[in-house]
């Protein structure tokens, strides 16, 4: 057994190439940079660079490897342009999948995002059957994860998937321009804004026990969500506030200045300016996006672990 993560530079990347590394699976890690690579270059993992853009180094990654963990994606919210996110997170994939078929890859493991899936409630939270919602379907991350997972089906016959979908992470190695910026947002701070609404916050090093887990129990073709707890952002900074040891007076944001600002950002994105500030991402602040972990425990036995330990995690991890 051997197998190649693409995305090993990322935050889950990492841990799922430290996750392979404690159950001695041999590992193919690639990355698009080397320096940005984060775990010790010599401690027996062989990485890679390349870009999945370029068929040929692709079929290079994936020879000799007979298992794969797709984590790779561009996940900004600030791209202008819906072809930069189809290029990288869905015809990277196809190729992906693709040569992973005709190299007789035994089984791949997609790792998506639970924003395909539709969110609910604290009472009637989201599950794998639930289709994906608005403000998530007018993101061109969201969108373009759909659509990877789509084009995988059309390659069932050929190639064993199985597709997972992590809520947002949080955890130590991370390089700070993803999910960590929710954490340094508040380090140091005397005032913190925050928005109405909630999510649904996962331990990585959990997330990535689960992705291991789907790789060697899932089934075929089968989905999985990710997800720990449900929470609103307010009662998550208070908590972050606390393990930081830090004094901060929390102030929210209504939801209507946050409409104007994704208004004023929809228009800057749509002149070419790259910008987080739209109104599908400030929409997204505002509702409470949760989700339900029942299948992910039931038939891939996952025990999650606390999210003030994984807070914990990022904190000391940000700090140092």
């Amino acid at each position: 057994m051997k197998v190649l993560v693409t995305g090993a530079s990322g935050l889950l990347g990492t841990h799922v190439v430290l996750a392979l590394q404690q159950q001695g699976i041999p590992v193919r890690a690639m990355v698009r940079t080397r320096n940005k690579y984060l775990l010790n270059p010599h401690s027996g993992t062989e990485v890679i660079t390349g870009d999945l853009t370029d068929a040929r180094m692709v079929k290079c990654a994936v020879a000799g490897c007979t298992h794969i963990i797709h984590a790779a994606a561009l996940t900004c919210t600030n791209e202008p342009r819906y072809q930069q996110y189809y290029r990288v997170n869905v015809e990277a994939t196809v190729t992906l999948a693709e040569v992973a078929a005709q190299a007789h890859v035994q089984r791949m493991v997609y790792v998506s995002t639970a924003n395909t899936i539709g969110f609910g409630s604290m009472q009637y939270p989201g599950t794998e059957v639930h289709a994906m919602r608005a403000p998530f379907t007018r993101m061109g991350y969201a969108r373009s994860k759909q659509t990877a997972e789509q084009s995988l089906e059309k390659h069932a016959s050929q190639l064993d998937v199985v597709t997972v979908h992590p809520t947002f992470m949080l955890g130590a190695y991370d390089a700070g321009n993803s999910s960590g910026q929710i954490v340094r947002m508040v380090l140091g701070k005397r005032i913190i804004f925050y928005p109405p609404g909630g999510k649904n916050f996962a331990p990585v090093v959990d997330v990535a026990q689960g992705i291991i887990r789907a790789l060697l129990l899932g089934k075929r073709n089968e989905h999985y969500l990710l997800a720990n707890e449900n929470t609103s952002y307010r009662n998550f900074y208070k908590r972050l506030c606390r393990i930081s040891n830090q004094q901060a007076w929390l102030v929210p944001v209504p939801g209507w200045l946050l409409f104007m600002v994704g208004v004023l950002g929809s228009g800057l994105q749509w002149a070419g300016v790259r910008t987080s500030l739209t109104l599908a991402n400030m929409k997204a602040l505002c509702v409470h996006n949760y989700y339900d972990n029942t299948k992910a425990k039931k038939e891939l036995g996952i025990v999650f672990t606390s999210v003030d330990k994984a807070m914990e995690d990022a904190v000391t991890w940000f700090k140092r």
